[in-house]
């Protein structure tokens, strides 16, 4: 048995995000991925990310607003969408990049140009401004990692791939120089940053761990049960 006060299941971004905040917070943490292999479907995207009103934005002379950013997410919802989440995605993106940046090696750059996928809505944005990758990230600040997450070696940027106005073609001697220094972009590169900052925070990944149960007390959730290659385990909250 073990105890935490947090338990993570996934490490693509958004479970590197949540065991990162937690460990901010001074909790012990459990991060769990049930594949061999670390970093979800975030791994084998391109690693951009829709945050409006960002400062990358407003630096580029890019117009953008709240009211416009929640027009647009209101517009694509159909009704359907709860005021208060779409409000906290808004708000606390520009914070969620100040708090990235401080606590991990991830740092966001521009997508120049990137419009939103429908822009003819209201509030979307035909000249982008909102879709922000990560940056280069060598893969020597995590040493032994990169073969132990999904996707492959792609050492460019979104900007230099046809989806960002490029050629997806490096001149040779720059693929060649960031081969040599373990340099990668695009949604491993966002992992790989994530995941430097959870391990600066002492949270290492599991592998090979599938949940395959809650263990419910009471109406709440008092456990995991696992089931991983050496036989099923289990934690429970009560780590710090």
């Amino acid at each position: 048995m073990e105890y935490f006060d947090v338990v993570v299941l996934g490490t693509g971004a958004a479970g590197l995000c949540a065991a990162l905040a937690a460990a901010d917070a001074d909790a012990s943490i459990g991060l769990f991925e049930k594949a061999d292999k670390l970093g979800g479907t975030t791994a084998l995207a391109s690693g951009v990310s829709w945050i409006p009103n960002n400062k990358y934005a407003a630096e580029a002379g890019v117009v953008d607003s709240r009211d416009d950013a929640l027009a647009y997410l209101h517009s694509l919802s159909h009704g359907m969408i709860l005021p208060e989440l779409a409000e906290a995605l808004v708000d606390t993106g520009p914070e969620l990049i100040d708090w990235l940046e401080t606590s991990t090696p991830l740092k966001l750059r521009l997508v120049p140009g990137f419009p939103d996928y429908h822009h003819e809505h209201p509030g979307g944005k035909v000249r982008g401004g909102r879709s922000l990758e990560p940056e280069l990230f060598s893969f020597a600040e995590i040493e032994g990692w990169g073969d132990l997450m999904v996707g492959v070696t792609r050492p460019m940027r979104v900007t230099e791939t046809p989806v960002g106005g490029g050629t997806e073609f490096l001149e040779p001697e720059v693929e060649a120089d960031r081969r040599s220094r373990q340099i990668e972009g695009l949604g491993r590169a966002m992992v790989g940053s994530l995941l430097r900052g959870c391990l600066d925070h002492d949270v290492v990944p599991r592998l090979e761990h599938r949940a395959v149960e809650l263990v419910m007390e009471e109406g709440r959730v008092g456990g995991v049960r696992f089931e991983t290659p050496t036989g099923p385990s289990r934690c429970e909250p009560g780590g710090s």
